[in-house]
């Protein structure tokens, strides 16, 4: 991927994150990328999917709502490739794992990514969850499915810039990760 590219990627996943929030984006990344419309959203599977009643860009507020077992919160760290803070919160006893990603100090964090392993009961907006046979991650996500980036015992839907990376062991879903896993 180019180095333009990259910026681009960047810039549409910091616009994403901090639609909901009325933050900005940094200057440089502004000029260099217009913000995503409906006709240009770069990554539609990061603004239509969801996993429970989580999407990118919910709130602190919405995961402490939604999320039932005890949340371990991690050190808020600065990321050089985004220059964002980003926290990791787990509930392992819900099978749960989110970057909490925010600009700057100061505004609430909003979900930059959610990881869902066992023994999660979420599902994805297409109904798929823990323990899904293959079979219907392939007939629900077809159209979005990512050829090129998918693996053995990985289905990318829509891209690993930003969508739904599905983890198959044995014919059945083991693992969901929502966000962007590469930049």
């Amino acid at each position: 991927m180019s180095p333009a590219s990259r910026c681009r990627t960047t810039a549409a996943v910091i616009a994403l994150l901090s639609a909901g929030t009325g933050a900005t984006l940094p200057w440089a990344l502004a000029v260099a990328t217009p913000l995503p419309t409906a006709a240009t959203e770069p990554f539609p599977v990061l603004s239509r999917e969801r996993l429970g009643p989580l999407r990118i860009g919910s709130t602190a507020a919405e995961v402490r709502r939604a999320v039932a077992c005890p949340i371990q919160r991690g050190p808020a760290t600065l990321w050089a490739a985004d220059g964002a803070l980003h926290q990791r919160w787990r509930a392992p006893a819900c099978g749960l794992e989110l970057d909490l990603v925010s600009e700057r100090p100061g505004p609430p964090p909003v979900v930059g990514s959610i990881r869902l392993g066992a023994p999660s009961p979420w599902r994805s907006a297409g109904g798929i969850g823990i323990g899904s046979p293959e079979a219907q991650v392939r007939r629900v996500y077809g159209a979005d499915l990512n050829a090129q980036e998918s693996q053995a015992g990985s289905l990318v839907v829509g891209s690993i810039y930003g969508g739904l990376i599905v983890t198959v062991r044995a014919g059945r879903v083991s693992g969901l990760f929502l966000g962007a896993a590469a930049e």
